[in-house]
């Protein structure tokens, strides 16, 4: 999760070199963001030849927390940085490459560009399946002290 004033790292090459949020969006009282959600921020330090400018207020999805969050499946995924993508005011990219892991969660909110173009996306899925034929086969021998103790009851 984000917050007014939080530091996030690139994952685009965009040209910004630090992000800091401003607010996130959907109201007044909306005061944490998390992955593939959009927050509002500002370029901190830029790139001269970037496509974004020094002190300039960007549009940003999350791809990455540091703050654990959960999944359906009831699994928890977590990374080691904040990170964020710049994006225009219609939802498209203002970069050609992005860096890093992304989340699941970035797919799931509509950004298909983001996931298309990252390398990297987080394998722990909510709907990853594994075939029949892949999975592994269970032991179902009886332990050893059950058959032992059968033994001495008869």
């Amino acid at each position: 999760m984000v917050q007014h004033r939080s530091r996030l790292t690139v994952a685009d090459n965009s040209g910004a070199k630090i992000l800091q949020v401003i607010q996130p969006i959907g109201g007044s009282w909306k005061r944490k963001a998390t992955l593939g959600q959009v927050v509002v921020g500002v370029v901190k330090g830029a790139d001269p030849n970037g496509q974004v400018k020094n002190h300039e207020i960007v549009k940003i999805v999350i791809v990455r927390c540091k703050k654990e969050v959960r999944r359906e499946d009831g699994s928890y995924v977590k990374f080691d940085d904040n990170a964020g993508v710049v994006i225009d005011n219609d939802g498209n990219l203002r970069s050609t490459r992005i860096f890093g892991p992304i989340a699941r969660e970035v797919r799931d909110a509509g950004y298909q560009k983001i996931v298309s173009l990252s390398y990297t996306v987080d394998p722990r899925a909510p709907h990853a399946c594994v075939r029949e034929d892949e999975m592994p086969v269970a032991d179902v021998t009886e332990p050893k002290w059950k058959t032992d103790y059968k033994n001495l009851i008869e």
